[in-house]
């Protein structure tokens, strides 16, 4: 890979500017594509890429070698439209089954999820001790994977996924902890994916030193925190902003620009409001107390941030979170889409990159805080994962972080959708698409 592509620029700059998108519906997903030409090519290592006009002119040949299936990570698929169940390694489908998933008033949960626990004998905490064999928990909230004597070809279960007698001992086996587990209305197909912005393993010496402030929300020793998470695969996360992220901004710009004495706190409150008004009055902008993008631009020029907070990153290790930064998301009114990329090693230590697209329904109050068009809400949404791509921008730092960390078996998702409420104390990010 060419050494440019491990630079943290602006993406944007690499490209010729793209305006026109289209949004074609079918079976109630929108899907997003770019107004430009699409070509699909495979090359002589059976390697499927997908390029635009945007970025023919890239260096992409990022896939030089393909990884043997062996050193692959295994993760699973389940369909709820076919009511199906498969284990990949890789891009390669070793079992497969008919499951039976949630009915209605208990609908099975879409999104992306991780094993957090297995248990030969499991019994219920909710429904009556009923027993629920070979159980591999996805959620802390009771969604699991388990045997089941009642697997018809329809949803009949209480949100649980049930897998038939003997397919659930025989899957119980080929998985561990911490595998990802993919549910969607639809079912997905995984494919290679080159991508400048994508890690590339650089396991050079960490300076801990200049780390150590990278770190956000840790309260403890930077190099402890470092040791004792090293064997385990990152976890990778890129989302949405909160409304919290966005006033904690402003107020934290205000503060050192000296139109406000109190400390930034997240709540828009009184005191908040009138900060604003000074801002606004100050700076000729219209006095309304609002945050807007004219606010958020000016601050960004006086105040000489480089982030106004459209998107933050995430890094999780061992289930504990490591790592968070604000990051630059350009087109931030488009969606992202939902999408899983993972990682593999092959023999000549080139970190590979393989993805999982799928529909996602986007939050209403996401939509109207980020200014996503409303024909977004209440349908679900496909985007694509190169297309995507191409708008995250990441800090040095952050690249710098991950790269020097970036073992085989690591995964970076990407969503809309925020840290949801299923993610927590002793889980990989759980990213509910709804």
């Amino acid at each position: 890979m060419s050494k440019s592509f491990k630079l943290a620029i602006p993406i944007a700059s690499l490209l010729v500017s793209v305006h026109g998108t289209a949004a074609y519906a079918e079976n109630g997903i929108v899907e997003l594509r770019m107004a430009t030409s699409l070509t699909s090519n495979t090359d002589k290592h059976g390697l499927d890429r997908v390029t635009t006009s945007t970025t023919q002119n890239r260096n992409l040949d990022v896939l030089t070698k393909k990884p043997s299936s062996e050193t692959m990570p295994r993760w699973i698929a389940v369909s709820l439209k076919d009511q199906s169940l498969k284990l990949y390694q890789g891009l390669e489908v070793i079992e497969h089954s008919n499951i039976s998933s949630g009915k209605s008033g208990h609908a099975t949960p879409t999104g992306i999820f991780s094993i957090l626990g297995k248990k030969k004998f499991h019994k219920s905490n909710i429904y009556s001790n009923a027993p629920m064999p070979f159980m591999q928990r996805l959620t802390w909230s009771g969604i699991a994977l388990h045997e089941s004597n009642s697997v018809p070809s329809y949803p009949a279960s209480h949100g649980c996924v049930r897998l038939p007698n003997g397919f659930a001992k025989k899957l119980y086996g080929q998985t561990k902890h911490g595998i990802h587990v993919i549910i969607s209305p639809e079912e997905v197909v995984p494919k290679w994916v080159s991508h400048p912005s994508l890690f590339q393993s650089n396991k050079s010496d960490i300076n801990l030193a200049a780390l150590r402030t990278s770190i956000a929300d840790y309260d403890g020793d930077a190099d402890d925190k470092l040791k004792t998470s090293k064997a385990k695969p990152l976890r990778i996360y890129v989302t949405r902003a909160t409304k919290w992220d966005e006033v904690f901004y402003v107020q934290s710009q205000l503060y050192d620009l000296g139109y406000t004495f109190s400390e930034p706190d997240g709540l828009y409150g009184k005191m908040s409001i009138a900060a604003v008004k000074r801002f606004q009055s100050a700076n000729s902008l219209k006095r309304t107390g609002t945050i807007t993008d004219e606010l958020l631009d000016t601050l960004k020029v006086q105040s000489g941030s480089k982030i106004v907070p459209k998107a933050k990153l995430f890094i999780r290790r061992d289930k504990q979170p490591i790592y968070e930064t604000q990051i630059t998301l350009s087109d931030p009114q488009k969606p992202l889409g939902s999408h899983l990329l993972m990682m593999s090693e092959n023999s000549s230590g080139e970190s590979n990159w393989f993805s999982i697209s799928m529909s996602s329904k986007i939050p209403n109050h996401i939509i109207r805080d980020h200014g996503l068009e409303k024909a977004y809400r209440n349908t679900r949404v496909f985007a694509n994962v190169n297309e995507t791509l191409d708008r995250i921008v990441l800090p040095d730092d952050a690249r710098t972080f991950i790269e020097a960390r970036l073992e085989g078996g690591a995964s970076f998702a990407i969503s809309d959708n925020g840290i949801g409420t299923e993610t927590g104390d002793g889980t990989d990010f759980i990213v509910q698409t709804h």
